[in-house]
């Protein structure tokens, strides 16, 4: 299992095995279909549930991916995803995440086997 998270100039794309998503601001989008609205979704073998705000939360190939941009109120039940994809240092002291990117300080990442193996920046 191989996925990548890269940063583009107006959007954070993640490729997974089945899909390629990515999210602008308050949008997500899996492969041809446009979230922007709060609901649960399942796309080619991609869970989502979409927040206020532009929060999201990600389940696909054995890991939680919590998009949180730069919310800092975010809902409690996302504390402690897999891996937080967030804007500012300063929301580290409150999640219980496995892992954590800045977004900010990212141009590509490798996730292999649920673990970040290397992020360029």
């Amino acid at each position: 299992m191989l996925m990548t998270i890269e940063k583009l100039a107006d959007s954070l794309r993640i490729k997974a095995r089945e899909a390629q998503i990515d999210i602008k601001e308050k949008e997500l989008q899996i492969n041809d279909l446009v979230i922007n609205s709060p609901g649960e979704y399942e796309v080619s073998g991609v869970y989502i549930e979409a927040r206020e705000k532009g929060i999201f939360s990600l389940d696909t190939e054995d890991i939680n991916i919590l998009y949180l941009g730069d919310n800092k109120d975010f809902p409690k039940e996302f504390i402690s995803p897999d891996l937080a994809l967030i804007n500012s240092k300063e929301l580290i002291p409150d999640l219980e995440a496995g892992q954590v990117i800045i977004i900010s300080e990212l141009k590509k990442a490798i996730i292999k086997n649920g673990l970040v193996q290397e992020i360029a920046k």
